[in-house]
């Protein structure tokens, strides 16, 4: 898997950086600061073939996935999207299938609803 980075963010928080949803661990994330929706911008240093993305959260109520192939972030086609169940503040684990498997530059998170007034991200992570 090429190296990845979060470029872009709706909402900061320097307690808890976005990048934090890329270092593999439960106990840092990112939050929302801010209204609905919310945007996480990632980019893959070399196209990456993407087939599900998994995603552990809190307070999510809808998510969409786009990506784009492009060497710009530019033209992004909806991949995904799906409605996560109300967990009450506890962790939500989910593995989302993408409508068919890409070689994707960036891959776009929008958080258009949630089940409270913030959320957070915890890990992010794709599956070829």
């Amino acid at each position: 898997m090429s190296a990845v980075q979060v470029i872009m963010a709706t909402s900061l928080d320097e307690r808890h950086p976005p990048e934090s949803i890329l270092d593999g661990r439960d106990s840092t994330f990112w939050v929302s600061t801010g209204l609905y929706p919310q945007e996480l911008l990632v980019q893959f240093d070399a196209p990456a073939s993407i087939r599900r993305v998994k995603i552990t959260s809190t307070g999510i109520r809808r998510i969409v996935i786009e990506g784009c192939e492009g060497s710009s972030p530019v033209n992004f086609e909806k991949l995904a999207e799906q409605d996560l169940t109300d967990r009450s503040g506890r962790l939500q684990n989910e593995t989302i299938s993408l409508t068919s498997a890409r070689s994707l530059r960036f891959l776009k998170l929008t958080i258009s609803s949630g089940w409270s007034d913030f959320c957070s991200i915890h890990k992010l992570s794709v599956e070829a």
